[in-house]
């Protein structure tokens, strides 16, 4: 069975920490320093791509993140849609659910 979603040219910008983590090799010792999480996120009529490498996946790395892909993109979306973030997202409710108030400029918008 196959879903298909009719995306609109700026409309949604999808955005998610990838599954998996990507190591940092250390240059002069060829060990791994640690383990990178990686902020993804995509425009959904494009598919136009942005990716960035952060240390955790904490609050302050998701607004870093997604304040990138904006300065990336030269724009901001009508909609961001993230993939439950738990840095962000405290309880996960469908209707309505808890968000992390602490996040720069989150909790003013509420």
């Amino acid at each position: 069975m196959v879903m298909h979603f009719e995306h609109r040219g700026g409309e949604k910008l999808f955005c998610d920490f990838a599954g998996d983590t990507v190591p940092i090799w250390d240059p002069k010792t060829g060990e791994v320093n640690f383990a990178a999480q990686l902020f993804v996120s995509v425009m959904g009529a494009s598919s136009y791509i942005f990716a960035k490498a952060f240390a955790n996946q904490k609050a302050e790395s998701w607004t870093a993140g997604g304040t990138a892909a904006f300065e990336y993109m030269g724009a901001v979306p009508m909609c961001v849609v993230p993939d439950n973030p738990k840095a962000v997202v405290t309880q996960a409710i469908q209707v309505r659910p808890g968000i992390q108030r602490e996040l720069p400029g989150v909790g003013q918008a509420l």
